[in-house]
C-alpha cells in the first residue's frame, strides 16, 4: 500500500511538472511582469527584516552559556562540599 502511495505521488509530481512547463511555454512570464513582484517581495523583506533589526536592538544581549555554566559549576560544587561537611541548605 504504502508503495502504491509513493507511486500515485510520482506520477502527481510529473504531471504538475508537466503542467507547469506547458503554462510556461503558452504564457511565458515577461521582465515587464517580474518588476513590480520582485519589487513587492524586496518591501516585504525589508519589512520583515528592519522589524526584526528594531527588536533585537531593544533586547539586552543574552549572557554567554559559558557565565550559566560557570554558575551552575559552582553550585554543584557548593553543594557537594555541604554534603561531605554535614551542612544541609
Amino acid at each position: 500500500m504504502a508503495e502504491e502511495k509513493n507511486d500515485i505521488e510520482a506520477k502527481l509530481n510529473r504531471l504538475g511538472e508537466a503542467f507547469r512547463r506547458g503554462i510556461e511555454r503558452l504564457e511565458p512570464v515577461t521582465e515587464s511582469q517580474l518588476g513590480p513582484v520582485r519589487e513587492a517581495i524586496r518591501k516585504k523583506w525589508e519589512t520583515d527584516h528592519a522589524g526584526k533589526k528594531e527588536t533585537a536592538a531593544e533586547e539586552k544581549p543574552a549572557e554567554s552559556p559559558t557565565a550559566d555554566q560557570d554558575e551552575a559549576t559552582r553550585n554543584a560544587e557548593e553543594l557537594r562540599k555541604s554534603k561531605r561537611h554535614g551542612h544541609s541548605h
